[in-house]
């Protein structure tokens, strides 16, 4: 039995209660392996913003983690929504995970990758666009960077 004297301790219990090796708990709480060994060590420092992220991500008593009190599974009542697309079905895990991450990152990242993504889906209905035969607006479509020469060409119409 491990003895619960120590936040590294708790938190490896925590890892091994998930049936996850470090590289995987690491990687589900946003930190590297080897901070997390660190920290079931004893030899690094537990963020607070990492505590926190461990107590919801894997529904652990706060008081438990930090300091060996109370229960270490935080009681549910209902389980957890799951959130809803905007089509209405429920968000997948991939999903909610680029939700999660994108939620993380600064303001300006979050534009960047915004941006990115509203790039790809216009090239992706673009290329939709001309399998179909359909004639695209040249003039939109002409400054798509990933577009080939023969796409830029005749084809668009």
């Amino acid at each position: 039995m491990i003895s619960m004297n120590n936040i590294g301790m708790r938190l490896k219990k925590v890892r091994e209660e998930e049936k996850l090796n470090q590289r995987d708990f690491a990687k589900k709480i946003g930190i590297s392996q080897g901070m997390l060994s660190g920290i079931e060590n004893g030899t690094e420092k537990f963020a607070k913003r990492t505590q926190k992220v461990v107590c919801l991500e894997f529904g652990i008593e706060e008081d438990w983690l930090l300091n060996g009190q109370g229960p270490m599974i935080t009681p549910q009542k209902t389980p957890p929504e799951v959130p809803e697309g905007p089509d209405g079905r429920k968000m997948t895990s991939d999903e909610l995970e680029l939700v999660s991450t994108y939620d993380k990152l600064i303001p300006e990242t979050q534009n960047e990758v915004l941006t990115y993504a509203k790039d790809k889906l216009e090239l992706q209905e673009f290329r939709e666009k001309t399998k179909t035969g359909e004639k695209g607006d040249k003039e939109k479509w002409i400054n798509i960077p990933e577009l080939s020469d023969a796409e830029k060409g005749g084809e668009l119409g």
